[in-house]
């Protein structure tokens, strides 16, 4: 099984769960958003939306990414 199809069956386990980079890392440490990419087309075509949540922090902004698939 490939990345790619290991990252489709997880989204399809935690369907409608928000998921972070650390959940995700395990389909490519740095590759993981291009298999997401990947996933969202043909011949997958999967709904899997993207979210950014702004922390303000006392050094400053934190930026969050978290996805989500919704079949």
């Amino acid at each position: 099984m490939t990345l790619t199809e290991q990252l489709a069956r997880f989204f399809r386990e935690h369907a409608g769960e928000w998921l972070g980079a650390r959940q995700l890392e395990f389909a490519g440490r740095q590759a993981w958003r291009t298999r997401v990419s990947d996933l969202r087309k043909p011949p997958y075509g999967m709904t899997i939306e993207n979210e950014v949540k702004r922390i303000k922090t006392d050094q400053g902004e934190i930026r969050m990414s978290r996805y989500r698939y919704q079949p």
